[in-house]
């Protein structure tokens, strides 16, 4: 299961907020190349990157922090935030972005989320499903959908999408545990997708948890269950807080290879 670390960017800035609230932010570096170099000596692979600010704007506001990432780093950078139009997903792969991760657009413009996958193929095209009780918001979550999430990922595996996020908004932020019930769920009703899971990890034992969704209480999923797989888990303020120690949770949950439960 990969550990996927974040950072999330308004004005230059590292910052994580609650909810999604962005009068909750709280800066916690001025410099996010800075952070994406600690984590890639850590042990991490991939780095989750968010722009805040192009989430409300609906275009790439922070593109100068991700060109300093992927100069300073070997990570496996993966990009969200008001990338709702194929000339912005062109930038931001061109400034170093392997997987692209569209939220809004996969609700307001689903002609694009295909124009993507047949432009930068299926392991490039991330969707991101941000959800609150169940119904997806959009506009860094501003905006109510309408669309119930279980609806969303069903439209998006029949277009092509296998890579999915999906957010708790309730728990993002929060340290309050991951929204276990949600996981299971999702990955038993679409078994076929690689998954990760975001919002409110807040200890190892949270990342335990995650890593054996499915598995029953053998620890091994029954023959006649299907497969379902668990790419990996985000890491925001846990890391941030000090609840999490990167240096101990990437050696123990690290695998080259996606996790079957």
């Amino acid at each position: 299961m990969h550990l996927i670390p974040a950072i999330d960017l308004i004005s230059g800035e590292a910052v994580r907020l609650t909810k999604g609230d962005y009068d909750s932010k709280i800066v916690y570096s001025k410099e996010p190349a800075e952070l994406a170099v600690q984590f890639q000596e850590a042990g991490a692979k991939y780095l989750h990157i968010v722009d805040l600010d192009a989430a409300k704007s609906g275009k790439p506001e922070n593109l100068s922090v991700l060109i300093q990432i992927a100069k300073r780093t070997n990570l496996i950078l993966e990009w969200g935030g008001g990338l709702r139009n194929m000339d912005s997903l062109k930038k931001v792969r061109d400034a170093g972005v392997s997987r692209l991760i569209l939220g809004t657009i996969a609700i307001s413009n689903p002609k694009v989320v295909e124009e993507a996958l047949t432009a930068f193929g299926t392991e490039s095209i991330v969707v991101g499903i941000d959800a609150k009780l169940g119904i997806v918001k959009t506009s860094g979550w501003e905006e109510n959908s309408g669309k119930e999430a279980s609806a969303l990922f069903a439209e998006m595996i029949e277009i092509g999408i296998k890579h999915f996020i999906y957010t708790d908004i309730d728990k993002d932020g929060t340290l309050s545990g991951p929204s276990l019930a949600s996981y299971n769920a999702i990955l038993h009703s679409f078994p076929e997708i690689e998954l990760v899971a975001s919002g409110g990890v807040s200890s190892l034992d949270d990342l335990r948890a995650l890593y054996a969704i499915g598995r029953g209480v053998s620890g091994a999923a029954k023959a006649s269950e299907p497969k379902a797989c668990l790419f990996g888990a985000i890491l925001g303020k846990s890391i941030y807080e000090g609840k999490i120690d990167p240096r101990i949770a990437f050696p123990l949950f690290q695998t080259s290879s996606i996790v079957t439960i």
